[in-house]
């Protein structure tokens, strides 16, 4: 079992607020942003999150979706020129089937630029079980144009805010490892108990 050390960083949304994907300007200084992160030592990756736009009008939809397809191209190709060998990765909305006209995202552009993507699903949060999450990893791996599909693993109760309990954590590693993902991304890291991934069932 491998682990990097990653920085995740937002995009087009901060603090509940959305940014237009269309705002050249927004998006040359993300870009650069992403850039001056990635010269950082010893950093193996970067990790983007909210590489989508929620809330747009029907009309706005292919616009916004091409906006954000753009920023991806651009800023990986931007960030492995100075530094091939670092890992990219992304979160991604699990529902396959609406994530262009509900979160202007083509799939086939994510799925083609970034070494992984992680599909936001939460085990204990809005009745996503384990046959949910399975579901959604093996729908965005079916669909993938080169990308590899981790499951994301929430290590914290969202009543209590406290780690969710090693064997808990570890039943539902078991569970979700039946759909084999590629790897296992541990959502707000510094909460979770320590987990012994070399004596699981799991990649």
């Amino acid at each position: 079992m491998k682990e990097f050390q990653y920085i995740c960083l937002h995009r087009f949304s901060m603090m509940m607020k959305w940014y237009n994907p269309t705002n050249q300007s927004f998006v040359d200084a993300k870009i650069n942003e992403l850039k001056e992160y990635a010269g950082l030592k010893d950093l193996a990756g970067i990790h983007l999150n909210y590489v989508r736009y929620e809330g747009a009008d029907v009309a706005e939809i292919d616009n916004y979706t091409q906006a954000v397809s753009n920023f991806v191209v651009n800023a990986t190709e931007e960030l492995r020129k100075d530094s091939p060998n670092l890992i990219l990765s992304s979160d991604v909305m699990p529902e396959y089937d609406k994530l262009k006209d509900k979160y202007c995202t083509d799939y086939s552009i994510i799925s083609k630029n970034f070494d992984f993507v992680v599909p936001l699903t939460y085990f204990d949060n809005n009745n996503e079980n384990d046959t949910y999450i399975e579901d959604a990893i093996t729908s965005l791996r079916d669909h993938s144009e080169g990308a590899k599909v981790w499951a994301n693993l929430q290590t914290f109760d969202n009543a209590t805010q406290k780690p969710i309990p090693s064997d808990k954590m570890e039943a539902k590693i078991q569970n979700i490892s039946k759909v084999n993902p590629d790897g296992f991304f541990l959502f707000r890291y510094g909460l979770s108990e320590d987990i012994d991934f070399n004596n699981l069932n799991a990649k």
